[in-house]
């Protein structure tokens, strides 16, 4: 048997490149057989019933803004998760920033006016439900309005709230 060592991934992020002692390369297709194999929790019989597509980056982006993890878009797509990973990072700051401005919108025109976090808050706290155990998040449907979503657990059900945003007025609607 010869022992190959591991020198990266393609480019296209399709492949490996693979060394010998020798110095010969080999490249390997990173393909649904080779991914089950890899990981112990998924069987590699189970890999062909329901093949991953290809995906652009921009299908990959708007899935990663929709809210779904690198994890479900690796489980979508035929890439690995650290091609997933360096197109999902400027996503998930966009999506950070955006729920980090909308929280900060003032609820009503008076000078002075609490935040829709700090509304939030103090009706949630009446609850039993701590501001540090609300989970704020931003997500958009391609070619809708961005959604501002609060996850916090009460009565020891989950549940979310969801708003509407309105950059252009900073206002939001539930």
């Amino acid at each position: 048997m010869i022992e190959l060592q591991l020198l990266g991934l393609q480019p296209d992020g399709e492949n490996l490149t693979l060394n010998d002692v020798n110095g010969k390369r080999y490249s390997l297709p990173v393909n649904d057989a080779l991914r089950a194999a890899l990981r112990q929790d998924i069987d590699a019989s189970q890999s062909h019933e329901t093949p991953a597509r290809q995906m652009s980056p921009r299908e990959i982006q708007a899935l990663i803004r929709q809210g779904r993890s690198v994890q479900e878009v690796c489980e979508l797509s035929a890439l690995p998760a650290s091609r997933i990973g360096t197109l999902a990072h400027p996503i998930l700051a966009e999506r950070e920033y955006t729920a980090r401005t909308a929280r900060m919108f003032p609820m009503g025109r008076e000078i002075g006016a609490l935040t829709v976090e700090e509304v939030v808050a103090s009706r949630l706290l009446s609850r039993g439900v701590r501001p540090t155990d609300i989970r704020w998040d931003a997500t958009r449907e391609q070619g809708r309005p961005w959604q501002l979503v609060a996850y916090f657990t009460s009565a020891d059900r989950d549940r979310k709230a969801t708003w509407t945003i309105d950059l252009d007025r900073r206002a939001l609607e539930a």
